[in-house]
């Protein structure tokens, strides 16, 4: 194989895991809204706690 077609598969890889990983971001936000009863804490921490764990998704499955 040749080095463009391993960085195509790479991209699309890389873009598979991204594309997932925002799915997974949806779900522990919705996990949070439900669990969480202070409203200010789902606004302000619910986003970046979510988007931290899609990131790393595979580890809290």
């Amino acid at each position: 194989m040749s080095d463009d077609t391993l960085g195509t598969i790479g991209g699309f890889l890389i873009g598979l895991y991204v594309l997932s990983s925002q799915v997974m971001t949806a779900v522990f936000f919705i996990g949070f809204c439900k669990s969480w009863d202070s409203i200010i804490k789902i606004i302000l921490l619910g986003p970046l706690l979510a988007e931290l764990e899609g990131l790393l998704w595979p580890f809290f499955i």
